[in-house]
């Protein structure tokens, strides 16, 4: 996969020579700064996986994007920025020094501000400013470069680049494969606890009547499908450990159920409670092998419990 050349912009918005377009992007970047807003945002703690829902306090709350806002674009972008020629991974692994470091950039397709870049019609809602459905996972020189052409950069191109982008994780993710390793690094550290009690009380809702109850966005469906078709082998593979423990499915489902419930009193509800779960039950990992896996372990449970029920 080829890199964007990190000097693209400078001849997008200069187009003289080099002094001058550094000249030119550093002041439109200053300018854009404070017209729409945009964030890089660093993990807390360096022994925490990085998880979207650990997020620090922004600066302005005013024009800080929700956390849960934030994990469900993450989640659905695949951490990568929605440009096609790009789809660069937007974060920075650990180091024995350093945490974790998002250098993704949460953007407005309408702009935040009136005077800014594509700014929002009069009948556009301002709660929905800083909701994930007004905003696109880029990297900061693609921010940069929609923002500074918002007439090639319209509200629709971005909304189309955004739905591709997406289309395209889903697509990686239904021709993926994992195999046995894969499901075993997912599941061991998920089942590294106490089991529950089993319930007897519990209703069991069909997989699609649960996609309604739950009000999934297409993207979050077609995932849950993508799942459903992978749920065998996550179904051959505890039952196998059972054998041995006859504790381990409800092991296995307690840090789920643990996850789903603090979701859930938090007010969460839908997509915004399955992004987060699935990025937890892959252990965050940014590889397609384990976010398959992870999503065939939680669809393991989709079917068997009460997630997702109420």
């Amino acid at each position: 996969m080829s890199k964007e050349p990190k000097l693209r912009v400078l001849s997008v918005l200069g187009g003289k020579n080099y002094f001058e377009a550094i000249a030119l992007a550093a002041g439109s970047y200053l300018l854009q700064r404070i017209l729409c807003y945009h964030s890089v945002v660093m993990t807390p703690n360096t022994s925490d996986p990085p998880n979207m829902m650990n997020l620090p306090p922004q600066s302005r709350q005013s024009r800080s994007v929700p956390p849960s806002q934030q994990t469900k674009l993450w989640g659905l972008a695949a951490s990568r920025c929605a440009f096609p020629n790009c789809r660069n991974i937007l974060l920075l692994p650990q180091t024995e020094a350093d945490s974790h470091v998002r250098i993704g950039q949460a953007a407005h397709i309408f702009a935040y501000s009136k005077d800014g870049p594509r700014p929002k019609p009069d009948d556009f809602p301002a709660a929905d400013i800083n909701k994930y459905e007004n905003l696109i996972l880029l990297c900061a020189n693609h921010h940069l470069e929609v923002d500074a052409q918002p007439h090639k950069y319209t509200v629709e191109h971005l909304r189309q680049l955004k739905a591709a982008h997406e289309s395209w994780i889903s697509e990686r993710l239904e021709t993926q494969d994992f195999n046995s390793a894969d499901l075993e690094s997912i599941i061991t550290w998920l089942a590294d606890g106490p089991p529950i009690e089993p319930s007897t009380s519990v209703h069991l809702v069909a997989p699609e009547e649960k996609m309604q109850l739950n009000d999934f966005s297409p993207p979050v469906r077609r995932h849950v499908l993508t799942g459903l078709a992978w749920e065998p082998e996550v179904r051959t593979y505890v039952k196998d450990r059972a054998k041995l423990d006859t504790n381990y499915p409800e092991r296995l489902l307690q840090p789920l159920l643990d996850r789903y419930s603090d979701f859930k009193t938090d007010g969460m509800s839908g997509d915004d409670i399955f992004v987060p779960l699935w990025q937890f039950t892959s252990g965050y990992s940014l590889d397609f092998n384990y976010k398959l896996a992870g999503l065939a372990v939680i669809m393991y449970f989709f079917l068997r419990c009460e997630l997702f029920e109420s």
